[in-house]
């Protein structure tokens, strides 16, 4: 069995700009501790939206849209990550389109983790064996108290959800045009030691 690697997750509708910026930043920390990572892009997935028929809320707690679509293949790479991390912009106060369909078709492991006792278990007693998970959001206002507290608690919800642990939030204001992230040398910083922290969360899964 191959070796688990980190996951860097680009949550932008815009491929080319400020979240794939700050990847490669992060990558550059990963690469001065000779780590790598898995890359991928929401907008290389076909994600359907929710339907909420809620066939999903009874065993086998499969959603009735896997068939036709890539959500098996997402949550693969989540299983497969030795740790995480999600790059995403603030559209209107909240995620974008395509990671909030992702985050709604997990309802699934919601309910499988509802109706699972060691799941729980797991839940409030365990809480070092959750897979590490970093969270990097920015957004176009430079400044605004509320910016990025609805894509915080939706994330919340999400990682705990996957069964994952938390453990750092990156937030940045002003960051709009293609190259806003990178004339900002403190946040370019903190991105390539989020890099290497993300190799160093993954070697202790």
């Amino acid at each position: 069995m191959s070796k688990k690697i980190p996951l860097i997750v680009l949550c932008s509708h815009r491929k080319h700009g400020n979240s794939k910026s700050a990847c490669e930043k992060i990558l550059q920390g990963m690469q001065k501790v000779n780590g790598d990572a898995t890359v991928v892009s929401v907008c290389d997935y076909s994600i359907e939206h929710c339907i909420a028929c809620n066939k999903c809320a009874v065993e086998p707690f499969v959603c009735v849209l896997n068939k036709n679509d890539d959500m098996p293949k997402f949550l693969q790479l989540i299983e497969n990550a030795s740790a995480i991390v999600f790059l995403s912009p603030i559209y209107f106060y909240a995620l974008p389109a395509r990671i909030k369909a992702i985050m709604d078709r997990s309802q699934p492991l919601w309910h499988k983790a509802r109706n699972s006792t060691e799941y729980k278990k797991t839940e409030h007693e365990n809480i070092e064996q959750k897979k590490a998970v970093f969270t990097f959001l920015y957004g176009g206002q430079e400044h605004g108290k509320k910016l990025f507290e609805g894509a915080k608690l939706s994330l919340h919800c999400f990682y705990n959800t996957l069964n994952l642990s938390l453990k750092d939030t990156i937030l940045a204001y002003g960051i709009d045009n293609f190259d806003d992230l990178l004339k900002c040398e403190d946040l370019t910083e903190q991105l390539i030691s989020l890099g290497e922290r993300l190799w160093q969360a993954g070697e202790c899964e």
